[in-house]
């Protein structure tokens, strides 16, 4: 049986964990998102090492990337709340490259490039509200989307040469939002595309040639 499939595995844990919160309320110490930020960690990487053997499926991957996302910022949060600000990027960027390893697993996977990119944009975004940079971080979510379709058109399979329809359409959004926006940071904006679509120029050129 599956050590995931264990009840008493996860019934001792629940009761571990119990006890932790038990302590936090009753003694005022952290002991709590401690306890369960490592729980999610260690479980996490029991997840990713069930998905890299060659028994088993790449499904693991996506539970193991958010769990150990999820610890990561309870961890954050208990001993350095003084960058709190990532708590909310660590679970959605996480579990966003947990996808890219689906897709580096089977490269049959192409689609797990999608949620990967989107996730990781969201992540971003979060990240970039909490600092607080004055950036419309709507532009930035719908050029991450735009990019993530980008990528998929340098892969080697000819048949996603659609995805450079939704990238264009995003990316065109995203500029249309950062000519609307008059924002002080929109050269930083203007500057990150152009610096994007100089490096996506390149390497397609690059693969092109190598084909």
């Amino acid at each position: 049986m599956a050590w995931y499939k264990n009840s008493i595995l996860w019934g001792v844990l629940i009761m571990l964990g119990g006890a932790a919160l038990l302590v936090q309320n009753l003694l005022g110490l952290p002991l709590g998102g401690i306890f369960w930020g490592c729980a999610a960690i260690i479980i996490g990487f029991f997840f990713l090492k069930e998905a890299w053997t060659d028994l088993h499926p790449w499904w693991p991957i996506i539970p193991g990337s958010f769990l150990i996302g999820l610890g990561l910022s309870a961890l954050v949060g208990a001993f350095l709340p003084a960058i709190s600000f990532i708590r909310d990027f660590l679970p959605l960027g996480v579990l966003g490259i947990g996808f890219f390893f689906v897709y580096i697993r089977e490269q049959s996977n192409w689609w797990a490039l999608i949620p990967g990119g989107v996730l990781i944009t969201l992540g971003i975004v979060s990240l970039l509200d909490a600092i607080n940079l004055g950036i419309d971080t709507g532009g930035i979510f719908f050029l991450g989307l735009g990019l993530t379709f980008f990528a998929l058109t340098l892969l080697p399979n000819k048949q996603l040469s659609w995805a450079y329809i939704p990238a264009m359409v995003l990316t065109a959004i995203s500029a249309f939002i950062g000519i609307i926006s008059g924002q002080a940071n929109s050269n930083i904006f203007w500057a990150l595309i152009l610096i994007l679509a100089g490096c996506f120029m390149v390497i397609r050129s690059i693969r092109s040639r190598q084909l």
